[in-house]
């Protein structure tokens, strides 16, 4: 499925090393980090400024791996970005969670525990927070899924599974993952509709021929909503349905 990636997050298109996401094979007596089967993932930020922010990453692997194996099956932490970062996340010091995990993650590959039927992938979600410690409250919130939302590279066209990695494949040794992280601005749309100045209104007023016309009740329609005028103060001419108002100084 996906290796070598990287995480990245921010707030346009930002790279990021967000985890440690490894991988550890069979249980043959030897260090499996001197066999080169665990690795890690340098964690940095990039194109942006995230000091203060804190973002919480959970792998849950489909499927618990055998006992005998010297790894395991999912991992959760909180990651705070420092004053001073630079992009570069530090496990939380209150909330760490079991950050340490990710560098000991069973690859797909194990064998899964009797009766477990689950293919070994993992679901991985991230969580991000605009205050430290990934602590939700009055003056933390989660940014993610408030118009700010991380997808995996393979799911930025369909975007089926925000802030989340669905059902990845770990290999023994190092994996990286690669998200892009999208925000969008408000959006206004405006109509116009002319309206044509009558001559020789009645005293007093002024009249605008803007295309009303009588619907089959006999009521004046118009192609805009004229309630705003209505309430302003303005009448529909009851034969041509134009429209009628105080001739303001």
């Amino acid at each position: 499925m996906r290796f070598n990636k990287m995480i990245s997050l921010g707030g346009f298109s930002v790279l990021v090393g967000l985890c440690t996401v490894s991988g550890c094979n069979d249980m043959d007596g030897v260090d499996p980090a001197a066999e080169g089967e665990i690795s890690s993932v340098d964690m940095a930020f990039t194109g942006g400024v995230f000091d203060g922010n804190s973002v919480r990453i959970v792998a849950t692997r489909n499927g618990e791996a055998d006992s005998k194996y010297p790894c395991v099956s999912e991992a959760s932490g909180c990651f705070n970005f420092l004053a001073g970062s630079n992009g570069v996340p530090t496990p939380s010091l209150l909330y760490p969670g079991d950050a340490k995990d990710f560098q000991r993650l069973c690859p797909t590959k194990n064998v899964n525990k009797h009766g477990d039927p689950g293919d070994g992938t993992y679901d991985i979600t991230y969580e991000i927070f605009n205050g430290p410690d990934c602590e939700s409250g009055a003056y933390n919130e989660v940014i993610t899924g408030k118009n700010f939302d991380c997808f995996d590279i393979g799911d930025v066209v369909e975007q089926a599974y925000p802030n989340m990695t669905n059902d990845e494949e770990l290999k023994k040794g190092l994996n990286t993952n690669t998200l892009l992280c999208l925000s969008k601005n408000s959006q206004k749309e405006f109509e116009f509709y002319a309206c044509e100045v009558l001559p020789d209104p009645p005293y007093g007023k002024a009249a605008y021929d803007c295309n009303c016309y009588q619907d089959p009740y006999g009521m004046c329609a118009c192609p805009f909503d004229p309630a705003p005028l209505l309430y302003d103060g303005c009448t529909f001419d009851p034969y041509k349905c134009d429209i009628i108002c105080p001739d303001y100084p």
